[in-house]
């Protein structure tokens, strides 16, 4: 796992689709491969279901999410995005809601914090992010193109309370 940072000659703190799509064919540079030496994940298990999405969230793990669903990049009052479109991208679930009239999982992408407008849910939750429906993620997961990642090295566990 590397950090969205600058690591030599490489600046990893903006996204670059020619840098993915070079590194995807060549391989990633030695430098940045070293960093990720640092951080080494163990286990990826493939998830299926809004189910299996909070049962590893629920036990601190990180859900990568690959699926052809897009959204609308602005948050409803309750800090949602309606599906509208396709996209052929890679985001994280990283919290959810089991319980109360909306069920649902947050998802934060990785296109900056003016990407989605419209009002959080809570003060602390990422600007890059928003509530996806139930069914919704249920869906994207049907797809089975997402994995959550456990066994890494060198990440606290960190407390966030208003996810869960």
């Amino acid at each position: 796992m590397v950090d969205q940072s600058v690591y030599g000659g490489y600046d990893l703190r903006k996204y670059d689709v020619d840098r993915c799509r070079e590194w995807g064919a060549k391989g990633v540079p030695s430098e940045i491969e070293e960093v990720a030496k640092r951080h080494p994940i163990g286990n990826c298990t493939l998830i299926t279901s809004f189910s299996d999405a909070v049962s590893a969230i629920g036990q601190g793990y990180g859900v990568q999410v690959a699926s052809n669903r897009g959204f609308r990049q602005v948050r409803d009052s309750e800090g949602y995005a309606a599906p509208s479109g396709k996209w052929g991208h890679s985001m994280a679930f990283i919290g959810y809601r089991k319980a109360g009239k909306r069920p649902g999982l947050f998802i934060v992408n990785s296109w900056g914090f003016n990407s989605t407008t419209g009002p959080k849910s809570h003060p602390d939750a990422p600007a890059s992010g928003w509530w996806v429906d139930a069914e919704v993620a249920d869906s994207m997961l049907k797809q089975r193109d997402s994995f959550a990642f456990s066994k890494f090295t060198g990440f606290p566990a960190r407390s966030i309370n208003w996810l869960i």
